[in-house]
């Protein structure tokens, strides 16, 4: 089965889960990896544009590039972000 196909297919089974019992668990997230993984990433590039959006100031958060990348590099690209994030408002989180 193609990649592609694959990320579909968990796709079909992870929102068909959820619908059917209203609930995630871990074995089904791990499951369907392959649309979960890419799930969670986009999440997280969506909330840290909207807090580079919002919060550009001063301190001026880096916001995402888009290029292509390896799933790796993705996780590790998105995890930077909010690294360089929680630096630059540690103060304003009270660490």
């Amino acid at each position: 089965m193609s990649k592609r196909k694959l990320v579909y297919q968990h796709f079909r089974d992870f929102l068909g889960g959820l619908i059917e019992d209203n609930a995630i668990s871990y074995v089904q997230d791990k499951k369907n990896r392959e649309w979960t993984f890419n799930y969670y990433v986009e999440n997280a590039r969506f909330r840290l544009d909207a807090l580079a959006k919002r919060r550009n100031g001063p301190g001026k958060l880096k916001a995402w590039t888009h290029k292509k990348r390896s799933a790796t590099k993705r996780w590790e690209y998105a995890q930077s972000l909010l690294d360089d994030a929680i630096q630059k408002y540690s103060k304003h989180l009270g660490s």
